[in-house]
């Protein structure tokens, strides 16, 4: 018994290596860097913007969530018409700002607003702008370690060529 524990214990240490040195520097890199997204699906009152908010992702300090206004246009741009209002019992017209509303816990209200629900034709309208916010953000994570891999691969030929004229004397 005693020797198959041994091995055992051999056998469990070359797995752990082996799965250590299986991931790349990539994974290894994005692993370390890549934040915990937590889905929600709720409204809050935004305290800043005095604004009701639905709230997508919750990254433990800050909500990402998509604002939700009475105004057509806000600082210039087009926002994107509803066609109900999400609160209930309410009939004026009600728009989705541009961009993710990204702000601190404290800057929401403590409860969530219960008399807030998008519309069934509305919610494909709400689903397309999480996309395409999530896939930016997912595009932006790429070139930031494509940069981090370039910047590391002329850090290292700046090294050796210092050290060739160094040296060669």
């Amino acid at each position: 018994m005693a020797e198959t524990s041994v091995v055992g214990i051999k056998t469990l240490k070359i797995l752990r290596r082996e799965s250590r040195h299986s991931r790349t520097r990539a994974e290894r890199w994005d692993m370390a860097k890549k934040k915990k997204y937590k889905s929600k699906n709720e409204f809050r009152y935004n305290k800043k913007t005095k604004h009701p908010v639905y709230i997508f992702e919750d990254d433990g300090k800050k909500y990402n969530g998509v604002g939700i206004t009475h105004k057509p246009k806000t600082f210039g741009k087009d926002n994107m018409p509803l066609d109900s209002n999400p609160q209930k019992n309410k009939t004026d017209a009600s728009y989705i700002r541009n961009g993710i509303v990204r702000e601190k816990h404290e800057l929401f209200g403590d409860k969530t607003l219960k008399d807030f629900k998008f519309s069934k034709s509305d919610f494909p309208k709400v689903k397309s702008k999480i996309r395409n916010f999530k896939n930016n953000r997912r595009k932006k994570q790429t070139v930031k370690r494509k940069t981090f891999y370039t910047v590391s691969i002329l850090l290292f030929i700046v090294v050796v060529v210092f050290f060739i004229v160094r040296f060669r004397v």
